[in-house]
């Protein structure tokens, strides 16, 4: 992947170095490429677990248009993890359970910032009752709350951190019940090329 003219905000000065005044603007300030593998895996062997894994590995690189306002360029290496696992807690396969968990190492973006490393954790649980028609489910998303943004960046020679997360952790319960008959009845009607013909003229 290569792209160019890529937009994204920076902060300029102000010509007049008395005036201590700074304007974010949108601006095409770098451009950037990114090489990288990925590899998946699923393992089911057995009836009980499920577990799909995958790994990504880039290599990043980005040069700036705008420097000094931004460093010259960088380079750097960095990876993503991802692990889903679903599990059943018992033989009758009426109570499971799982987790999906994400990790994003270390990295420079390609807006020449470097991000700090950053993960996700989310569970879930299921129970199934009464013949399997009443659905019982817990799921927690985001439950450390630490997958969001934290880097550090480099702007007119100014250090600067900034950290945020996302505000998508909750706990939610759900149930539900499945109305109805499960079997489907499919009435057969036979009927003679006579019966047919009576039909037609009648």
């Amino acid at each position: 992947m290569h792209e160019k003219g890529n937009a994204s905000r920076v902060n300029l000065l102000a010509a007049d170095p008395y005036e201590h005044k700074q304007a974010y603007v949108n601006l095409n300030y770098f451009d950037d490429y990114a090489i990288g593998i990925w590899h998946g895996l699923q393992y089911d062997a057995i009836g009980w677990c499920r577990i799909q894994m995958d790994l990504s590995l880039f290599y990043q690189h980005s040069d700036s248009k705008v420097y000094p306002i931004t460093p010259k360029s960088i380079d750097a290496f960095f990876g993503v993890l991802g692990i889903l696992s679903n599990f059943f807690l018992n033989a009758k396969k009426t109570l499971g359970a799982g987790f999906q968990f994400r990790y994003v190492s270390p990295g420079e973006s390609g807006d020449l910032r470097r991000n700090y490393a950053r993960y996700r954790l989310n569970e879930f649980c299921k129970l199934l009752l009464l013949n399997r028609d009443l659905q019982i489910s817990i799921k927690g998303n985001n439950l450390t709350r630490e997958f969001g943004y934290h880097h550090r960046s480099v702007r007119n020679r100014l250090l600067r951190y900034a950290r945020a997360y996302w505000g998508d952790r909750y706990i939610r319960v759900s149930v539900s019940y499945r109305l109805g008959n499960k079997k489907i009845k499919v009435e057969k009607r036979e009927g003679s090329n006579r019966e047919e013909k009576d039909r037609l003229n009648s």
